[in-house]
């Protein structure tokens, strides 16, 4: 099994993956928020008309929407990773309950034992 595979070994699992993309995506929204606030802003480089460093305000704002570019695409990413997870759970509940079921009908078809 490669390291890129996921192994739910208990309900609990599948919550748990979930708050903790939940989790992520909020600290990739924070650091993306602070990125294009401070790292990106750039204002700092066009202080006056003839400031020899107004030419890295450009980049800098170019980088903004970088920042911007990336944010969106990996939420967006995870977004479709979340709402994948969730119908998994569906899809296992559902064989779960099938199980379930089936495990019950065997026991009271086959030994006669009615809960």
């Amino acid at each position: 099994m490669s390291d890129t595979t996921l192994q739910v070994r208990r309900w609990r699992d599948l919550v748990t993956l979930h708050e903790a993309l939940e989790e992520a995506t909020g600290q990739w929204r924070a650091t993306c928020r602070f990125a294009a606030t401070h790292v990106a802003d750039p204002s700092g480089f066009r202080p006056s008309p003839v400031c020899v460093l107004s030419p890295l305000g450009d980049a800098v704002a170019r980088l903004a929407e970088g920042v911007g570019a990336a944010e969106t695409a990996v939420v967006e990413d995870w977004e479709r990773l979340a709402a994948g997870l969730e119908r998994v759970a569906v899809d296992l509940g559902g064989a779960d309950a099938r199980s379930a079921l089936a495990s019950r009908t065997l026991l009271e078809t086959v030994l006669g034992w009615v809960a």
